[in-house]
């Protein structure tokens, strides 16, 4: 189980519930027939198939010089007793001169293009096998990835060539089973973006939801209408 993924662009997918979906639209080629089958081989499947979006996410978003991999493991966010299948799924850098050079390979247009893949693509593959719209699992993203996607904001539509500071924090108490570290579906996280005299503050869910987006210049405060950080561009329409 890991509990460092404060500083790590990852994605957490959570199995649907079972009694969401209906029997006659379930692929057999993705999950045993209603997922009356065991348990743990609905979950795998259903692992895989998740892992293979985000890979093809990062062939979509990172050329073939940059080097890395794409790990996936089971997740849990309490007693294994309460917790529904989950699954990690984290980007790692293998480039050793990136490395040494302190060169990062995930940009913030990099993450937040490929958040915003992952998130259409998880969203479509579930609807196709019979998830309702009302309790579509939403995805889990880490700090940096919601940091990113916040950076990205700003510069897509305020700030494009400024140099910015980004400070990202959870603004919630850790508990046992749940941090930034060790994300676990009710992180609030607070992303300051800083150009100049301005700065942007964010206020979103581990899910990348938006509940305020304010400037503050001095002593001027303006409360500006919440952005939807998965809306597509037009580098994006048609991946």
């Amino acid at each position: 189980m890991r509990h460092d993924l404060a500083d790590k662009y990852a994605f957490i997918f959570a199995l649907p519930n079972r009694n969401d979906y209906r029997s006659d639209a379930i692929d057999n080629t993705d999950y045993a027939d209603t997922l009356t089958a065991p348990f743990y081989n609905n979950a795998e499947d259903f692992g895989n198939q998740m892992h293979e979006i985000v890979r093809r996410a990062s062939v979509e978003y990172l050329s073939d010089d940059e080097h890395y991999i794409v790990y996936k493991q089971p997740y849990e966010i309490g007693p294994p007793a309460q917790t529904w299948p989950m699954f990690l799924n984290l980007l790692q850098q293998l480039g050793p001169v990136a490395d040494i050079m302190g060169i990062s390979a995930f940009s913030f247009g990099v993450i937040a293009g490929m958040a915003r893949f992952i998130r259409r693509v998880h969203r479509r593959f579930l609807l196709s096998r019979g998830v309702s719209e009302y309790s579509l699992p939403k995805v889990i993203y880490t700090k940096p990835v919601l940091a990113a996607m916040c950076e990205d904001h700003i510069r897509s539509n305020f700030h494009p060539t400024a140099a910015l500071t980004i400070d990202a924090f959870s603004v919630d108490d850790p508990t046992l089973f749940a941090s930034e570290n060790h994300p676990g579906l009710r992180e609030i996280y607070i992303v300051d973006c800083r150009a100049g005299r301005k700065t942007y503050t964010f206020h979103l869910d581990c899910h990348g939801g938006v509940q305020s987006f304010v400037l503050r210049q001095g002593q001027r405060t303006e409360v500006l209408p919440n952005p939807d950080l998965f809306e597509v561009d037009s580098g994006d329409e048609g991946r």
